[in-house]
């Protein structure tokens, strides 16, 4: 652990410590040099909170602060979501089976122009 910028070399000192803990492994780092009784961090950020509290002791206690969102609007934009991808699912799959059901017996350029887009986009965005 180390944080940025010497100050005997004339260098202004970082605002950050050179810890990952977005990952297992880091925070079993940041625990390795004492992250928590260091006092370097004013805040911690991760996704591992079980995995946290092992860099802290009795002596250096963390506090957890979390944020959700609510459940109704994470529900409603599921809801939209869903019916914005079904929709587009629904109306590539349909448009495809139309296309690909005419018979190209003229090979008119038009319609081979056609029906390469519509099955290139179909398969783009499956």
């Amino acid at each position: 652990m180390g944080i940025g910028g010497n100050p005997i070399k004339g260098q202004e000192p970082s605002v950050f410590v050179n810890v990952d803990t977005t990952t297992v492994e880091g925070l079993k780092r940041a625990k390795r040099l004492g992250l928590a009784q260091s006092g370097l961090a004013d805040t911690i950020v991760t996704t591992y909170v079980h995995e946290l509290h092992e860099l802290f002791d009795k002596q250096h206690r963390g506090r957890l602060f979390a944020m959700f969102r609510h459940p109704v609007d994470r529900a409603v934009s599921l809801f939209h979501y869903l019916k914005y991808v079904c929709i587009k699912f629904f109306f590539y799959s349909v448009l495809f089976c139309f296309i690909s059901s005419i018979p190209i017996t003229s090979h008119s350029s038009f319609s081979l122009h056609v029906s390469r887009l519509i099955g290139s986009q179909h398969t783009h965005h499956l």
